[in-house]
C-alpha cells in the first residue's frame, strides 16, 4: 500500500495490558521530483502523488477504459469549463504502465449552441479498440432530457475521433424493431439507490482457466457501504445472455414477507418481513450491505417466534453471514444451525433457525447477507468498504482477463464541495478485483530502505522520527506478532499536538484491517458521524 505522510510516524496501540512482538517498520521512498503525472498536479495543495487527476477542472467517472497496441487509454467525464459539475464532455490520457500519464485533448467536448445552451453530453459508456459507444444527448436527434447510445470511431489509434453520422445508434426509448429484451438482473444485493455504470467480466478462479466466474460491478448512489455513492461487486455466472449470481440472502426484499420469501416464520413473526435497518432501533444498526436486515425486534422490542429458512444442502466449505444485537442470559435469542433436527450451531449474539423466546426488551438480533463459499470470503460485496470508490470500471482490449480496475476516488454526497482549488477529483491506484494495486506502482520507489524493529511494544504510542531523507511519499510496510492485545495500528500525517493524524491498523477481535480519518485534516465539506452499532461479519467452517 501507498501511503504519503510527512514529519512524524507514530506506531500506536490501543488498549491496556497488552503488548506487540517483532514489531519491524520498514520505509521506502519515492523521491522528490518524479513528475508521474502529466503536468504539475504533484505541486498542488491536496494534490495526489500515486493517482490520475485531470490537469484542471472538474472530473469524474472512468469511461471508455482500453488496452490497445501497448497503450492504456483513459477517457473520463469531464468539465473543460470549471471545477464543478457539468458541461460533461470526455477528457483523454495515456499511459504505458498505468502509472506515469500524457495528457490529450479532449476526446468529445459537449456542444453548445450560438446562444451558450447545452445541446450535447457524452455520459458513461465503454470502448473497444478503434471504436467505442458514449451514452449521449443529440438535441437535434432526441427529446430534451432524454438519453441515447451513440457511436464514435478512430482512425489514429484513438488520438482523435469522429461522431457516426448514423447516430443514436439506440434512441431512447429504442423502438420496438430494433431491439427485443434478452435478460435483465436485479434487483439484488444493495439496491436503494440509483444503479449505474455497470461491468461485466470474467475472472479465473485462482488463475486456473478450467474454472471462470463472472463478475458484475454496480454503481449505486445514493445508498453506498458509508453515505452517498458506492460500488458493489457480484460474483456469478454468465451464457452469453443471462447472468446469475451465486447464492444469497441479502433480506433486501422489504415489501414481502418471510413466507413469500420461503422461510417459515411462527409467533409474532408470521406475516412480517425484512425490515429496513433504518427504522430499527432508532437507525442505530449500521454496516448492513443494502438496506433490509433480518431482525427480532418487532412489536416494540416484545415479540417472540421463530424464523426457519427453507431446507439446503450444505456443499460448500463456509456459510457467511452479518450479525448484530444484545445478549442477555435470561433472553435466549439466537441463530441455530439444524442439521437433521439438531441445532448443530448456535450464534447468541450477535440461522438458519433464528429464535426469540421471552418477550423481554433490550435482547434482539439483527442479520444480513448469508452467503455460502468456498472460503471465508463473501460473494456479493462493496467492491471497497470507504466512501471514495464509484463508477469502477475494467479494461477492454487485455491479453488475458485480468480485471484491471479503476475507480473515481470521490463521492456524490460531497463531491462538487471538497475544497480544492483549480481541479477536483482524482481516480483510484489501477488495481485487481482485490485491493491489491498493479506491480507497475512499485516503479515509484527507490531502492533505499530504512527500517526499525522493535523488540515488544506496550500499549500507547511510540513515536518514530523518520530521517530528513524520509520525510516524502513513502510506502510503509509493517510485521508484526500479536501479543496479548486487540488492536495494532500507525499514525500517519500527525501533527505535534494529535490534532491531526490519520490511523492505520488491524482489529484482531474483528479481523479487519481499519482506516480512521476522522482526524485527517478539513473534512467539513463532508458527514463524519461515526457508526453506532456495526455489523460484524461471522464465518461458519463445515467440518472445522
Amino acid at each position: 500500500m501507498a501511503l504519503a505522510f510527512h514529519c512524524r510516524c507514530t506506531v500506536k496501540c490501543a488498549g491496556l495490558d497488552w503488548c506487540y512482538r517483532h514489531v519491524v517498520l520498514a520505509l521506502t521512498p519515492q523521491p522528490h521530483g518524479d513528475s508521474h503525472l502529466a503536468g504539475n498536479t504533484q505541486l498542488l495543495e491536496y494534490g495526489p502523488q500515486f493517482r490520475f487527476t485531470p490537469e484542471k477542472n472538474w472530473m469524474n467517472d472512468p469511461n471508455g477504459l482500453v488496452y490497445h497496441d501497448g497503450i492504456y487509454h483513459i477517457f473520463y467525464q469531464y468539465n473543460p469549463n470549471g471545477a464543478k459539475w457539468g458541461y460533461i464532455s470526455w477528457g483523454h490520457a495515456i499511459s504505458t504502465d498505468l502509472v506515469h500519464w500524457k495528457h490529450l485533448p479532449i476526446a468529445l467536448e459537449c456542444e453548445v449552441d450560438a446562444n451558450g445552451n447545452i445541446m450535447e453530453m457524452f455520459f458513461s459508456g465503454s470502448a473497444v479498440p478503434l471504436s467505442f459507444c458514449p451514452p449521449t444527448s443529440y438535441g437535434q436527434v432526441i427529446r430534451e432530457g432524454q438519453q441515447s447510445q451513440s457511436i464514435a470511431f478512430s482512425n489514429d489509434n484513438g488520438l482523435t475521433w469522429t461522431k457516426y453520422k448514423g447516430n443514436p445508434v439506440i434512441p431512447s426509448p429504442p423502438p420496438v424493431p430494433r431491439s427485443t429484451l434478452e435478460s435483465q438482473f436485479g434487483p439484488y444485493n444493495a439496491r436503494f439507490g440509483e444503479w449505474e455504470c455497470p461491468s461485466l467480466f470474467p475472472l479465473f478462479v485462482d488463475g486456473n482457466t478450467a474454472s471462470e466466474k463472472w463478475i458484475m460491478l454496480i454503481g449505486i448512489n445514493p445508498g453506498g457501504v458509508v453515505a452517498g455513492s458506492g460500488t458493489q461487486s457480484i460474483i456469478g455466472s454468465f451464457d452469453g445472455k443471462t447472468f446469475v449470481a451465486d447464492l444469497s440472502d441479502d433480506f433486501e426484499s422489504t415489501s414481502s414477507t418471510f413466507e413469500e420469501l420461503g422461510w417459515t416464520a411462527t409467533g409474532d413473526f408470521v406475516c412480517t418481513g425484512p425490515r429496513k435497518a433504518s427504522t430499527v432501533n432508532a437507525g442505530k444498526i449500521k454496516g448492513c450491505l443494502g438496506n433490509g436486515i433480518m431482525t427480532t425486534c418487532l412489536s416494540g422490542g416484545t415479540g417472540t417466534g421463530t424464523i426457519a429458512s427453507p431446507k439446503f444442502t450444505i456443499t460448500e466449505d463456509y456459510i457467511s453471514f452479518l450479525v448484530a444485537g444484545d445478549y442477555y442470559p435470561d433472553n435466549p435469542v439466537s441463530m441455530n444451525l439444524v442439521v437433521d433436527g439438531k441445532v448443530v450451531h448456535r450464534w447468541q449474539r450477535g440461522i438458519l433457525d433464528c429464535h426469540r423466546c421471552q418477550p423481554l426488551p433490550s435482547a434482539h438480533l439483527h442479520i444480513d447477507e448469508i452467503v455460502f463459499s468456498n472460503s471465508p470470503k463473501d460473494k456479493a460485496n462493496w467492491n471497497d468498504f470507504g466512501p471514495d470508490y464509484y463508477a469502477a470500471a475494467t479494461y477492454n482490449g487485455m491479453p488475458n482477463p485480468e480485471g484491471t480496475l479503476v475507480g473515481w476516488m470521490n463521492n456524490w454526497g460531497y463531491a462538487n464541495d471538497i475544497p480544492t482549488s483549480t481541479w477536483r477529483s482524482a481516480m483510484s491506484i489501477p488495481r485487481r478485483l482485490v485491493q491489491q494495486p498493479l506491480s507497475s506502482v512499485l516503479t515509484l520507489y527507490t531502492a533505499a530502505l530504512y527500517s526499525h524493529n522493535f523488540s515488544a511494544l506496550q500499549c500507547g504510542e511510540t513515536e518514530v522520527n523518520v530521517p530528513a531523507l524520509y520525510d516524502a511519499r513513502m510506502k510503509l510496510a509493517l510485521k508484526f506478532a500479536r501479543g496479548t492485545g486487540t488492536k495494532f495500528g500507525v499514525c500517519l500525517r500527525s501533527n505535534a499536538t494529535n490534532t491531526q493524524e490519520t490511523v492505520i491498523g488491524y482489529d484482531f477481535l474483528g479481523q479487519n484491517v481499519f482506516v480512521d480519518r476522522f482526524k485527517s485534516g478539513n473534512d467539513s465539506f463532508a458527514c463524519t458521524r461515526k457508526r453506532d452499532c456495526q455489523l460484524d461479519r461471522c464465518l461458519l467452517s463445515r467440518g472445522k
